[in-house]
């Protein structure tokens, strides 16, 4: 299957000066989908070859952090396709961005969107101590789903309070984790936890008993 991504700035009709919307592009197997990026740039500032902003400022980084951060998500969308088995299409990957597919969200998924969102705003908004405390989170959650599950990542919908007590004693005994650090790796989860609540992706805190625990 081919398949490719690219930004681009898109002219309106009677186009004459000014900022211009970014889209991206996805093709698959000849088969193209655009939707807008929302964001806009002038076209003397973008690289046309690289699909991204010029320049080395600090919005700069932080405008084509942004786009990177779509064509991950993308990544990830053709990732749980590929797992699931699903067709995959170029407005299914629309689709799925958009959240009018049916793709099933997942807890790596969800906890990797989080750091590429956090990781953007290191420097601006957010402390790059933090970023990196999500980042060992988040590898502790992979390797606890490796080592119970025998699989690389769980419908959210899986995640119950028997997973969290079994993770709470994977980071004691297996990560042999103190009890202070392992409090505040449930709490970074109960983020992402919080995230899929107000999604709506899930409808009960798996962690509701263990806060009174922690």
């Amino acid at each position: 299957m081919k398949k490719g991504l690219r930004f681009f700035l898109k002219k309106p009709k009677n186009y004459q000066e000014g900022p211009l919307p970014v889209y991206l592009r996805i093709t698959v197997d000849g088969k193209r989908e655009e939707l807008t990026a929302g964001r806009t740039c002038e076209p003397e500032n973008w690289n046309q070859s690289t699909g991204m902003m010029k320049g080395n400022r600090q919005e700069v980084r932080t405008f084509n952090q942004l786009l990177d951060s779509l064509q991950h998500k993308l990544y990830e969308i053709h990732r749980r396709l590929t797992d699931t088995e699903e067709p995959i299409t170029a407005r299914l990957m629309r689709d799925a961005l958009t959240g009018k597919g049916t793709i099933k969200r997942t807890i790596v998924g969800v906890f990797s969107d989080h750091n590429m969102k956090l990781e953007a705003l290191v420097g601006t908004e957010c402390a790059s101590g933090t970023a990196e405390r999500y980042r060992t989170s988040l590898k502790h959650t992979i390797g606890f789903i490796q080592w119970k599950y025998r699989v690389d990542d769980l419908d959210l919908k899986k995640i119950n309070h028997e997973f969290i007590m079994e993770y709470d004693f994977h980071l004691r005994s297996v990560r042999r984790c103190g009890n202070n650090s392992t409090v505040k790796y449930l709490k970074n989860f109960n983020k992402i936890i919080r995230i899929a609540l107000a999604s709506g992706w899930i409808e009960k805190n798996p962690l509701c008993k263990l806060q009174g625990k922690s």
